[in-house]
């Protein structure tokens, strides 16, 4: 990477942020995808030594100018009125509803007990009919984990540098279908976190100033009403990869607000709904003074899987993935150990895990994929 390029990086922290990238890169705002597209070369969409296209980007305060987080959950109480169309309904995206306790469920591909919680994970191996030439990262699921949010820079739209991406397959081990954009939601976000029922999903702005964002629908088949930042989460720093619990009582964030130990750190808020969310708190006992981004948490809350640039406990580079647990929501975490088994020499972050702690699914830019970021999947064995 040239040094310009690493200058640029550099300045993506802060209150005021802005950033000049390679072509593939525009205005991405998390650190980790900055530095992995520039290092990306010709996977990026240009030579990285030349850097023929530099893009500034500017700090993002309000994209959309909805700023009311309260409508939020109107469509979940039932009115179903947040911006949908006439009817509601489009048939192009319609989904899956995951089914209360789906984990158990063979018919959604998921098996009670298919996994010993105390095996190692497996090598990482590509979600089938996700990844493609762009980058494509940061993706979340349904609890039976067959309908698919995620972020990606494939081209969609002409004023975004990226945008929220659905998908789904019949059962895990099938390949996902052709994905489409997020019907309702527009604009240059990234990071979609569903809650369990698929009826709320939080995202942040994605480049200049990270800003938290929510919209709901009344069902699956509705397309997302208009967006509403979440208020109560608001800093006075970047907030970014936001990760909803199922039931919707907790979400985890990376942030550089002041009050953290490092550039960026990992962020809670408990209460319920987009709405109800309290006042943020920095999460004990996994933070250091390097990065912590992007998370993953059991929907017990007891364990979580976050990204970190921290170089001890046999770190192989770049953000690698590590884990923690606790004995109880309001206890602290346990000393964070990494997962040998599914990091690389290049960026490897978690995104999401299975109800069931036996699926691991996470962004990487590892050898061996089809371009820039990929999502993979790491099993447990039986």
């Amino acid at each position: 990477m040239t040094n310009h390029a690493s200058h640029a990086l550099r300045l993506l922290r802060g209150l005021l942020l802005s950033a000049t990238f390679a072509v593939g890169l525009s205005c991405a705002g998390p650190d980790f995808v900055a530095r992995t597209l520039a290092e990306g070369g010709a996977d990026a969409g240009g030579e990285d030594a030349t850097l023929p296209t530099v893009i500034i980007c500017s700090p993002c305060e309000d994209p959309t100018g909805t700023m009311d987080a309260t409508a939020a959950d109107a469509a979940r109480d039932g009115d179903g009125s947040n911006g949908n169309a006439a009817d509601g309904t489009l048939a192009s995206d319609a989904m899956p509803t995951p089914e209360a306790g789906s984990e158990g469920s063979a018919e959604g591909g998921i098996d009670g007990g298919r996994c010993n919680a105390s095996q190692s994970f497996g090598p990482p191996t590509a979600v089938a009919g996700i990844n493609t030439a762009f980058n494509d990262y940061t993706m979340r699921l349904s609890p039976d984990e067959t309908v698919a949010f995620f972020t990606s820079d494939r081209p969609y739209d002409a004023g975004s540098v990226s945008g929220l991406f659905q998908a789904s397959r019949g059962t895990t081990a099938a390949s996902f279908g052709a994905a489409s954009p997020v019907s309702g939601i527009t604009g240059n976000f990234a990071d979609p976190s569903p809650t369990g029922d698929l009826l709320i999903l939080f995202f942040n702005v994605n480049g200049g100033t990270g800003i938290i964002y929510s919209a709901s629908r009344a069902s699956t088949v509705n397309s997302f009403g208009s967006q509403a930042q979440v208020a109560n989460v608001r800093g006075s720093g970047s907030d970014y990869t936001s990760y909803i619990l199922p039931d919707g009582n907790a979400l985890y964030f990376s942030s550089d607000r002041p009050g953290g130990m490092g550039a960026a750190d990992i962020w809670r808020s408990a209460g319920s709904g987009a709405s109800g969310l309290g006042t943020p708190v920095d999460v004990s006992g996994i933070n250091s003074s390097a990065d912590e981004w992007s998370i993953a948490v059991t929907p017990d809350d007891l364990t979580i899987y976050f990204g970190s640039t921290r170089t001890d406990g046999g770190a192989q580079g770049g953000y690698d993935i590590w884990t923690a647990t606790r004995s109880s929501p309001t206890a602290s975490f346990s000393s964070p150990t990494i997962i040998a088994a599914v990091n690389s020499p290049q960026d490897d972050v978690p995104t999401w895990i299975s109800p069931d702690n036996c699926r691991l699914y996470l962004s990487s830019k590892r050898a061996g994929g089809m371009g820039g970021l990929d999502m993979y999947v790491a099993v447990r064995g039986p």
